[in-house]
């Protein structure tokens, strides 16, 4: 059966559902759950599918350990990753989160995964955190957006196994240009967007900072607010009245009426 979780703050424990997890095949965690708590669903073999919430921060250790999922998409938003969290599941893929620093211990160990993609800047990766990977191909591709020469090399020694090849592949940024203000109409800023098949855009072209949702970016942070070039001088109709022009368009503003004796001589 389907387990549906609904409401907000931390997951804690599995007492609301220890008593089904026989039946259970899949999991559905509803907006506004915060954080999925350790063991919280470990050794519950018969789970095959879960899918989270974009509320979700922190996916507490062992959580998922023993189940038999094999896809997971984690968030963007989340920030942590306990020790052993998906250990011993049958995860072919994986991307992790810009938002994620460390790999903790035993995080991914002993999956079947051959391709895992790092969003963001990892800067450790704990030793055994990806040992016993790669599948029957013995063969795993990474694809990353700077991850450093050091953390390569933690990654491959994580894997623990000399046999299994690792292939490391950059993502390419490609830029997305400006989208110029018009008076009535808003612009954006340019920005990149990755060459991976999931969809994944930056700030920069260095992939520094990510852009979350980039729709709700050309709306907030990205956005060229429209606006009218105005005129800094007066247009005159005649020595009846005047007004000031927009350079780009028809648009007029302040318009003012005065009488023919004001000769022009109006500011």
């Amino acid at each position: 059966g389907i387990l549906m979780i609904k409401g907000t703050g931390a997951i804690t424990d599995n007492s609301g559902w220890s008593s089904y997890t026989a039946s259970i095949v899949e999991v559905q965690i509803g907006e506004g759950i915060t954080e999925i708590g350790e063991s919280a669903f470990e050794n519950v073999e018969t789970i095959t599918k879960v899918t989270l919430p974009s509320t979700l921060t922190t996916i507490g250790g062992w959580a998922f350990q023993y189940t038999s999922i094999t896809a997971i998409n984690i968030p963007e938003s989340v920030n942590d990753i306990g020790k052993n969290a998906f250990c011993q599941t049958k995860l072919t893929s994986v991307v992790i989160p810009g938002n994620i620093t460390e790999i903790k211990g035993y995080a991914f160990a002993n999956t079947a995964l051959t391709s895992v993609t790092f969003n963001g800047k990892v800067t450790l990766i704990n030793s055994n955190a990806f040992i016993g990977i790669g599948g029957t191909s013995k063969a795993v591709t990474v694809l990353h957006h700077g991850l450093s020469a050091e953390m390569q090399t933690a990654f491959t020694a994580s894997v623990g196994d000399e046999t299994v090849t690792v292939t490391f592949t950059q993502c390419v940024l490609e830029r997305v240009d400006e989208k110029a203000k018009t008076c009535t109409t808003d612009g954006h800023e340019a920005y990149y967007k990755c060459s991976c098949s999931r969809p994944l855009y930056f700030t920069d072209n260095t992939g520094a900072t990510i852009i979350a949702d980039v729709e709700a970016w050309k709306k907030g942070d990205g956005k060229i607010a429209a606006a009218h070039d105005w005129q800094t001088t007066l247009s005159f109709v005649d020595v009846t009245g005047h007004y000031y022009a927009c350079n780009k368009c028809s648009e007029k503003k302040d318009a003012t009426t005065h009488s023919a004796t004001d000769d022009n001589d109006c500011t």
